[in-house]
């Protein structure tokens, strides 16, 4: 039977439940001179301690949720989004925080590019000799004009921008919420 899984509370105690399954059916052979003279191989050994040491952590209740820990729920959700990349130009372009840093600089390059002449269309803008290109999330190279590199800055600020104020409204809406076990967070988030 194929179990679907809806969320990682799911997954967790399910293989809680399978640890703990196998905790019981080793730790009944643990002892059984018959089959294991010496005491339990190694690898079931090292089984026997992970599980019991595991299942119970993964199978304990879940704690009721506070406005402070949905916040800090919001905040990491906030943030890996963040890093996880926005689109722009119809590509995905990275948004790590090196890849804002370099974003940003990239960014300077062109501002002082275009107060020096650099006319939209112009490729070679940073340099005489090539043309310049930024590297997609999915590895492509696309070349960007000094104006294209200025509204990739401004789309990643956009991004940023309006996850943060998003996620701003869902911790807003934690500390009024009258339910927070039924308060969801999850969805809805900018692209």
């Amino acid at each position: 039977m194929t179990e679907t899984f809806t969320d990682r509370l799911s997954v967790e105690r399910h293989i809680g439940l399978l640890l703990s399954q196998v905790a019981e059916a080793l730790s009944g052979v643990e002892g059984d001179q018959s089959l294991f003279p010496v005491g339990l191989p190694a690898p079931l050994a090292r089984s026997l301690s992970f599980a019991k040491g595991t299942a119970p952590g993964l199978l304990a209740a879940p704690a009721v949720p506070t406005v402070q820990t949905v916040s800090r729920d919001i905040d990491r959700e906030r943030d890996r989004r963040i890093d996880s990349g926005f689109t722009f130009m119809g590509h995905r372009f990275q948004s790590r925080p090196s890849d804002r840093e370099n974003i940003m600089g990239a960014a300077q390059l062109a501002v002082g590019a275009i107060g020096q002449g650099a006319e939209p269309g112009n490729l070679r803008w940073a340099n005489p000799d090539q043309d310049f290109v930024w590297i997609t999330a999915d590895n492509q190279l696309v070349p960007l004009d000094a104006y294209q590199v200025l509204a990739l800055f401004q789309a990643g600020v956009a991004f940023k921008s309006a996850l943060t104020f998003h996620a701003r409204g869902l911790k807003d809406a934690a500390a009024e919420a009258e339910d927070l076990t039924a308060f969801e967070w999850r969805n809805g988030w900018p692209e």
